[in-house]
Formats: structure tokens, sequence, C-alpha cells
């Protein structure tokens, strides 16, 4: 089946089914949210929202970040650098340049805490993350009053489940064939007594690889596995109710990852199916010179969390106080000369490797006061005011092991260098919403930030000449001390046009903070980039059709950037690409989400459908990409997904046929508009059979062995990652 087959064919189930979702979640469940900062139900939200729950993600057998980010239009997942270690989540264009050490453009929360920045997955989600959840939240827009600092795009928002007062629990098990994936997980929740209950997890997941390896007799590491990894995590949670009003929930957490290094991954210069082969075209056997892959090229994080989540009804208001210890410590070796030879078209005589070392730090604390059905105000008025503080220490800290060329590599460079940077931010933020009629509503919010960013960066290189040994070079340090203040509003008009029908006007702010480049080039650091400041505009309207059998939504919005932050691209007088993040000057963007979810009966089972749309553009209107398109924006986002359920006669088992499709095309990687993103279309299924208590499914990713690129880093050549083949797997779960 060719790709116009397939986009039909997805196309083809939608129009069918007279469905084309903003919510993952079908249409008959209730669909609660913290959008605003209270739990809402999903259709009463004047925001662009999206919900994954804990059963989409099993039936489609999610695994990790980008597979849920994939089922979001208006949302991506950047993998400009292939592994995870260098993902980046891009909502509506905002988000579009990075770099080790920057700031997300994208909030990015735990439990309603802040999680983000520093190196080492400070833009993105562990996969741990998403074990044992209550639902994934996604909010498109600029969320910068109620979420603050850095949900210029979005804020995504992972609501981990709490022990309840009652005795249940699970464990599944999970193989997957191609890559010999086995990943356990086990979840028990009891109560202690009657206000004390406990939840403990655990999850393993051990991949042996097999769809990335070497083939090239030249190379040692010939035949070896470079996708081998393994995660592992354990957490639990403690929670307390002495008395009716408090609620309190205390959760640790322990988590460690081990993935595929930047090296590997740039090793993916051509896809034969089933491997990726790169070879050492020009190379002099016995003469030394390397370009092969030969140590193993990995990533290893290890990450603690903490959350404290604590929640007070009172006369006047419900009291929320939340906060978070978090450290994460991480470490990166690569092969260099495995991919420098194509980058620089020199060839290194030495084994070259390029470790790389992050650690982070962080504590936060907010506090909350809402209205609630108690408060002394009118019923017609809502209102919250609150605070919080959050500070962190990101240490990060690499070394490049360099020939010198006019010693012919007899002489090695180690270029050391060491950033430590503290980020110390504090906020106040209210709103406030009034009933003007029985449908009209209008809500404005606010948020004053204040945040100081402090760099020490220090370039020390080393020399090592045989026969001399190591010589130092003096050291340059420098020091970055970023202060700003930010006043980031939001005000909404929502009408109820009729029963179960909402139109809505918003106007919402936020800004992306400024930073630093910590790589020192030609003698030179980077300067600071300034913060992204951003302004959104939307129209939305929400509604429903035979008796919320179905439910829609549809968003457009208008975005006004200015300093927009880019990853710049250029060639430094010895010819070599070097990259940065700078200011590409002022940009819009506009764009439109539609999504519909259904429930239907059919014959004596039931369909659910869920789908959705997104379409993305914009223009940098000055500056020296003026002209240029928005990088990461896409002319189509396609999500469709559909499940039929049926009683298998009258045995008490059900079986359940799922199909999932999603498409993308059209967009640039770059803001110089080079290379363009590839198009894909994708589908993903599954069979399962289920009683109360054990399900059985067998399941398919990328059923058509779809063959796409998912990013094409340039350094002086094209170095091209694609996606995963074909796999496919079986799960059982039991529950209690």
């Amino acid at each position: 089946m060719g790709r116009m087959e397939r986009l039909l064919a997805g196309t083809a189930i939608a129009t069918g089914l007279l469905v084309v979702d903003a919510g993952l979640a079908f249409a008959s469940d209730e669909i609660i949210v913290t959008a605003r900062r209270r739990d809402e139900n999903l259709q009463d939200v004047p925001v662009s929202a999206a919900v994954i729950t804990p059963d989409f993600a099993e039936t489609f057998q999610l695994d990790g970040p980008r597979d849920y980010l994939d089922q979001i239009p208006g949302a991506r997942n950047s993998v400009t650098l292939g592994t995870e270690l260098g993902d980046d989540i891009v909502i509506r264009g905002v988000g579009v340049a990075r770099n080790d050490v920057s700031a997300s453009a994208t909030g990015i929360y735990r439990n309603g805490v802040f999680i983000g920045n520093g190196s080492f997955f400070g833009k993105t989600f562990t996969r741990f993350d998403t074990f044992d959840m209550e639902r994934f939240e996604v909010f498109r827009g600029p969320q910068g009053a109620l979420w603050g600092r850095n949900a210029a795009g979005g804020a995504i928002n992972i609501v981990s489940a709490r022990p309840k007062f009652e005795h249940e629990g699970r464990v599944s098990f999970t193989y997957e064939v191609e890559q010999e994936q086995k990943q356990i997980e086990v979840v028990e929740n009891f109560p202690i007594n009657d206000w004390l209950a406990i939840r403990v997890g655990a999850q393993w997941d051990d991949r042996d690889g097999g769809l990335t390896y070497i083939d090239d007799p030249t190379s040692p590491r010939d035949g070896h596995n470079l996708d081998e990894a393994l995660f592992a995590g354990a957490r639990v949670g403690l929670r307390a109710r002495p008395i009716e009003d408090l609620d309190i929930v205390l959760t640790y957490e322990w988590s460690e990852a081990r993935n595929t290094g930047y090296a590997a991954t740039f090793y993916k210069a051509v896809r034969d199916p089933g491997k990726l082969i790169r070879t050492c075209e020009g190379s002099v056997p016995g003469s030394g010179q390397h370009c092969i892959l030969n140590e193993d090229s990995e990533y290893k994080i290890t990450t603690h969390n903490a959350f404290l989540n604590t929640s007070l009804e009172t006369g006047i208001g419900t009291v929320h106080l939340d906060a978070l210890w978090t450290e994460r410590d991480g470490k990166a070796v690569d092969d260099l000369d495995a991919y420098l030879y194509p980058n620089t078209g020199f060839w290194i005589t030495p084994d070259i490797s390029n470790p790389r070392y992050g650690q982070f730090q962080k504590y936060g604390v907010e506090l909350r006061l809402s209205s609630n059905d108690r408060s002394p105000t009118p019923e017609w008025m809502t209102w919250l005011i609150g605070a919080d503080y959050q500070d962190s220490k990101d240490t990060f800290f690499l070394t490049f092991e360099l020939p010198d060329v006019m010693t012919m590599g007899a002489t090695i460079l180690y270029a050391d260098r060491l950033a430590v940077s503290r980020i110390a931010s504090s906020s106040v933020f209210a709103s406030v919403g009034f009933d003007i009629t029985d449908r009209l509503n209008v809500a404005a919010e606010f948020r004053a930030t204040e945040n100081r960013l402090d760099t020490l960066s220090d370039d020390g290189d080393r020399t090592f000449t045989p026969g001399v040994g190591f010589t130092m070079v003096v050291p340059n340090p420098h020091v970055i001390d970023i202060a700003e203040s930010r006043f980031t509003p939001a005000g909404t008009v929502t009408y109820q046009v009729a029963p179960g029908h909402k139109v809505y006007g918003r106007v919402a702010t936020g800004f992306r903070p400024a930073g630093f480049d910590p790589r020192f080039v030609m003698g030179s650091y980077f300067p600071p980039y300034l913060a992204e400041d951003i302004r959104s505009h939307e129209i939305g309207y929400k509604g429903q059709a035979y008796d919320g059998r179905i439910q829609f939504d549809l968003a457009v919005f208008y975005v006004d950037h200015r300093n927009i932050q880019i990853t710049d691209r250029f060639l430094n007088d010895t010819g070599t690409v070097v990259s940065r993040i700078g200011n590409g000057g002022d940009a819009w963007s506009a764009g439109l989400e539609l999504g519909v979810r259904g429930n239907f009966d059919v014959g004596p089972g039931m369909l659910k459908v869920n789908g959705g749309y997104g379409y993305q553009n914009g223009r940098i209107y000055d500056g020296s990409y003026s002209g240029n398109r928005i990088p990461e924006t896409r002319d189509y986002q396609i999500t469709l997904s559909s499940t039929y359920s049926q009683p298998v006669f009258n045995s008490g088992w059900t079986g359940s046929a799922n199909l999932a499709f999603t498409a993308e095309g059209g967009g640039w990687q770059r803001p110089d508009n080079d290379p363009e993103l590839a198009n894909y279309e994708r589908f993903d299924g599954s069979l399962s059979l289920s009683d109360d208590r054990l399900k059985f499914q067998l399941f398919a990713r990328n059923i058509f062995d779809e063959l796409y690129i998912t990013y094409n880093a340039f350094a002086g050549v094209p170095i091209i990652g694609y996606n995963q083949p074909r796999t496919w797997g079986a799960s059982v779960a039991y529950k209690w």
C-alpha cells in the first residue's frame, strides 16, 4: 500500500464514521482537567486541550513520551538529535530552538508542579513519568498566567494515580518480538486504615535491540546491537486524610534510564529493513584511521523525585500546597570519531570519545487559595490567588578529545567545557471569573514573575603530547547574570449558545526565558539571547450531539512572537558548521485544531472513535531569516483511532479490535527552511480479549512498515535518522 493509499484509507475511516479528538478519552466519559488550576470538565474549559487516559495508552501500547505526543495535533516531539536525550516539545510552533541547557518552551509538569529545566531530559518527560498515571493533560496555547514561566507554547501535566482507600492492584507483562523487549509493571494499592493508604509500583523494561546494528566487518563492534536499552523505576505514594477536609499525598520515586547515545543514532545513515548501516569509505586498512563505531555510545540517567500535594477545604476557599524536590544525574559517552569524519571530512587516528556529565537539583513550592462551595463570595464569582518559588542548579560538563591537525593527530586537544547555572524564580498569580448572565462568563488571569539566571561557563583546554604529557591551556571563565521580570495576563469571554454548546474568545501571554549557549567557539563565547514573548489570540467552540455521545471542539489561533528564539547554523572561519541559539526577530504564526470523539452502539457491541486535525503556519518577518517559515510547523497533523468491543457470546469475556492512524506533512526543520520535514502515514493496531480481571492483547506498531526520516542533522554533510520499523508483540495483564 503506497503513501497516498494509506492517507486515503485513514481519511476514509474518519469520513465513514462521521468523525474526524480533542480528548482521546471517550465521549461518554467525564474528562477532568486542571487547565485553570482546579478540577473541571474538559468541555467546560475555554482552552484547546487534550487528554490521554491509561486505557487509551494500554490499548495502543504507547511506548514513551514520543508516542503520547504523536496523538496530539498541534504538538510534536522534536528529535533533532536522534536520541531521546535531545528531545524537545514544540506546541503551535513555539520551542524551535534548543541546546544542552536551554529552557523548555512548554511547561513540563508532574502533579501540577513544574519539573523542567536542566540538561539531560530538562525539556521533555522520561518514560517513567507516564507509569501508573491517571491522565496525560495537554493545554495548547500560552499558559503563562496560571502555569508559569516556560508555558509559552502550552503546558503538559502528567497526573500520577493517587493512593485509594480500597484494595486494588495490577500486574502486566509485555513482550515485543523484533527488539526482544520485556516489560513488567506491578502496582499494589491498599488502605492501612480508614484515613491512611499506600500505593507502590515498579516498572522494568529491558530491550536487547536489533533494529539498529553494525554490519561492517572492519568494525570491532560488527553485529553489535546499537539500540539496547534498560528502563527501570519504582514509586511509593502515601495518602492521609486525618480529617474530612484535609487530603495529603506524599510521593517518592526513583528511576534509571540507559539508552542509545548520539553517536549511535548518527550512525543511522542508511536504513535497510531491520538494520542501519554506515561504512568507512576511503579508509586505509591498517592505517589506524577511524570512522567506525568501536565502543558503546549510550547515556545513563538516574532521577529521584519527591512530591507533596496537599489540599484543605475551608470556609474561605480551598488551600493547595504543592512542593517538589528532584535530583537528576546523567552521563553520556559517545565515540566521537564515529561521526566526526562525515561531518568534517578528515580522518582521526586515535580512538576518541566525548563524555558529558550533568547534575540537576531543584526544589519548588506553590501555594494556592481558590474559591469553593463554602466561600463567602457570590455563586456567580470564582477566584484564585497564589504564589510560587523555584530554585534549581544545573552543572553540565563535557570534554571533546580532538586531534591537533598541525601534528597529524600526535597531539590531542582536550576541550573541557563547564557550565554551572542557577535559576531562581518567584511569582504571584491570580484569576477571577464572573457569570455576567446565565450564558455569559468573563474571566481574567495574570502572573507577575521575577526570574534570575546566574551562570559560570569555563573553557579550560588541555593538550596531551606523547613523551611530554598534559599541558594546560589557561582557563577562560565567563560569568553571565540575567535578571528579567514579566507580567503575563490572559482574558477569556465564554458564551453558551445552547445547552452543551459554547463559544469562547481568549487572549493569553507567556514567555520562554532568556539564556545562554555554553559553547566556546573561536576565542569567544556566544552572547546571551533574549526571552521570547508570546501573545496568542484564540477563538474556540465546544459542543456535543446525540445526548453527549459525540463531543467536538474547534480552536483557531493567531500568535505574535517577539524575539523568537531560533537555532542558527553558520560556517565559522575554519569552515566548520557551528550552531547556536539566538533571536531571529519577530514572527507570527496561525493555525487551527479540530477534534471529535464519539460513542456508538453498533450491533451487539460498542464503537468508540477519536480523531483530531491540526494545522500550523507562520513566518519570521524581520532579521536574517525574514520571510522564512517558522520551523516545526506542520501543514497537517491527523490522528484517528477506533475501538470496537463486544461480548463473546455469554462467556463473560469481551473482544476488542483497535486501529490507530497518524499522519503529518509539510514544514521545515530549521529557520533557513532546509531540510523539509518528512511526510508520513502510520497505522498501529491491536486485538484484545478480556474479562473483569484478565486481559490478553496482540499488538503491532507501524503495521505497513512505513519509512520516513525523523531527523536530519547537518554538520558539513547530512546525517539522517529514521523511524522504527514494524514491530509486534503480545501482553497479558491481571488486576484485582
